[in-house]
């Protein structure tokens, strides 16, 4: 395991397996990147959010903890099963093998925030609550979320998907929100994409594979570059209050 400057933390583990049980620890979250089609849309979809334009990595976001001893994840998900056919739809409480596959899940990272126990029970106890009360995938809000991405505002109405429902990485925000952590200050939470929590500025660490850390640094200068983020999280320390070129912050309510 190497430490960089920047909060950048390369592992040598490089299959799925061994890299989300070792650093998929309690209170952090797991960014994935999917192969299947309609996680490539979403990665589709957040290019606007992207300096570069070009698509995200990420398609969907986990929260890891454990259950009686035994890791597992929280999310929210639409996953449809043909062999064995099956459906779970919306919050969840699922195993860490579910993402095991390197070829369905090309892309993954995990960020630690550093939560204290109390913020991690927090955390945890939001996601039951959200279990327990029935909320949903937004199957509807993530198509409004791709239209406010690429107009560049918010439509009256597009993005919210029925009460109680969330996409995954809204439902990670609702979950975070009771440790104190809002990613995107001015971005509302219906609106939340993967790529925003990729891109956040509340201090953290990324653990990364170099396999993902190779994809970032010849994508150079964009939304999910490894020199955008530096530079950002540079100034951030610096104390200034100013954008690093090419970072757009016009997303508003």
């Amino acid at each position: 395991m190497e430490s960089l400057p920047g909060g950048w933390v390369l592992v040598e583990e490089e299959s799925p397996r061994e890299f989300l049980l070792r650093h998929g620890q309690s209170g952090r979250i797991g960014l994935l990147g999917g192969s299947p089609l309609g996680h490539k849309l979403v990665r589709w979809g957040q290019a606007p959010l992207t300096s570069d334009g070009r698509w995200s990595l990420w398609s969907h976001v986990v929260i890891f903890a454990e259950d009686n001893g035994e890791p597992v994840l929280y999310e929210s998900d639409f996953d449809l099963r043909l062999f064995p056919p099956g459906l779970r739809n919306g919050a969840q409480m699922s195993p860490v093998e579910k993402y095991f596959s390197a070829r369905r899940w090309p892309y993954m990272s995990i960020l630690d925030f550093h939560l204290t126990e109390s913020q991690i029970r927090a955390v945890v106890d939001a996601c039951r609550t959200m279990i327990q009360a029935g909320v949903r995938y937004a199957v509807r809000g993530l198509l409004g979320a791709g239209f406010f991405y690429r107009l560049g505002g918010a439509i009256p109405g597009a993005g919210q998907g029925r009460p109680r429902e969330l996409f995954c990485s809204a439902f990670v925000q609702e979950a975070f929100v009771e440790a104190g952590i809002r990613f995107q200050e001015g971005v509302p939470f219906r609106y939340l994409g993967p790529e925003h929590i990729w891109q956040t500025a509340v201090p953290h660490l990324t653990y990364l594979r170099r396999k993902e850390w190779e994809v970032l640094q010849r994508r150079g200068a964009g939304g999910s570059s490894v020199s955008s983020l530096r530079q950002e999280r540079r100034l951030l320390a610096q104390g200034r209050d100013q954008d690093p070129p090419g970072h757009d912050r016009s997303l508003s309510t």
